[in-house]
């Protein structure tokens, strides 16, 4: 092939731009030698686009709400920093199909899921911005605000005031 490290490096993100390329032979990539780096490249070269294409925010933010909601059992937060976009799509027809199992109706898993991935409101912005003010919450961009979900917004609420709590007690 003979190619440079950064055309190397260009083809693996166009593989990866087309999900071809697995987030996981990333770090393999880049500690192997060049032949190796060219299997790679040729091993992604034949996997089908979209393969490894990323959770999106709002199939993370969906997930969340099913796992909160106890629909998505065994299902963590920390398996969706892997999580392809359809895998994540098999797991929400999961939750959806789930719905069906347990004791709320369907028409209060609608509301729950709804409210859950709505915006935050602005009254718990400005509670998460005070927090982040009293050190109780580690400061967000105006950008990652604006993205917070009404659940992520609650959780992390939650979090400052466990945090109000563990230092009042440690003042004792």
């Amino acid at each position: 092939m003979g190619e440079t490290m950064a055309e190397l490096s260009e083809t693996v993100q166009k593989l990866a731009k087309t999900g071809q390329f697995s987030p996981a032979w990333f770090s393999k990539f880049k500690t192997s030698s060049v032949p190796e780096q060219q299997n790679l490249i040729e091993q992604a070269r034949q996997t089908p686009p979209l393969t490894y294409t990323p959770i999106t925010l709002e199939q993370k933010n969906l997930l969340r709400s099913y796992m909160s909601q106890d629909l998505l059992e065994g299902l963590t937060v920390a398996d969706l920093k892997s999580m392809t976009s359809l895998e994540a799509e098999f797991f929400i027809q999961c939750g959806k199909d789930n719905r069906w199992t347990c004791g709320k109706s369907l028409l209060e898993h609608y509301n729950q899921t709804e409210l859950d991935i709505s915006p935050a409101t602005p009254e718990q912005l400005d509670t998460i911005i005070a927090m982040s003010k009293e050190k109780l919450l580690r400061p967000l961009s105006a950008e990652s605000l604006l993205k917070l979900s009404n659940l992520s917004a609650r959780q992390l609420i939650w979090r400052g005031e466990m945090v109000k709590r563990k230092r009042g007690e440690e003042c004792s």
